[in-house]
């Protein structure tokens, strides 16, 4: 069933994504990315992975360290 949930989530975002045509997507999970964002729209936008973001929640500072700064590279990387 989950499996099943996030393919469903994965083609509402290709649609969406391809509405808005942005220059990058930043993917927070590897699941997420494991699906084939990437290698269906090479040259479109440039894709990013973060590590998920759960691990704010967790009680690992280095986790943390590991997620913020995977996120500012992200977002300033061009």
């Amino acid at each position: 069933l989950e499996r099943d949930a996030v393919k469903s989530c994965f083609f509402n975002l290709l649609y969406e994504v391809s509405r808005i045509r942005p220059k990058k997507v930043i993917i927070f999970d590897k699941q997420i990315y494991d699906f084939g964002l990437y290698n269906c729209n090479i040259g479109k936008f440039t894709v990013k992975t973060v590590i998920s973001p759960g691990v704010i929640y967790y009680d690992n500072q280095n986790l943390k360290d590991i997620f913020m700064k995977q996120l500012t590279e992200a977002i300033n990387d061009t």
